[in-house]
């Protein structure tokens, strides 16, 4: 039951990402800029996300063997290591 707890807390940091990209596109982005904008987050995100899926259910499966706990520690350290160069970046007004 603790995986479940972990992975509800886990769907909210993702929603709230997915909250704070989308105020950061409609804030901070010119009006004219705006639809190109939400396009190139979406037509790249969501691909992303169904390949990101796709590899995690192959190496669940034949790398890992079944093995949840491990896959999520390794899910886990490779999303630090992806937002870790991101940690001192400022929005210019």
């Amino acid at each position: 039951y603790s995986m479940v707890f972990i992975q509800i807390l886990s769907g909210i940091g993702w929603a709230a990402w997915d909250v704070g990209i989308s105020l950061i596109i409609y804030k901070h982005i010119r009006k004219e800029d705006k639809l190109e904008a939400v396009s190139l987050y979406n037509s790249v995100g969501l691909p992303l996300q169904v390949l990101g899926t796709t590899v995690g259910a192959a190496l669940l499966k034949y790398v890992y063997d079944d093995n949840y706990s491990v896959m999520f520690v390794v899910a886990g350290a490779v999303r630090l290591l992806c937002i870790l160069p991101l940690r001192n970046k400022e929005l210019k007004n």
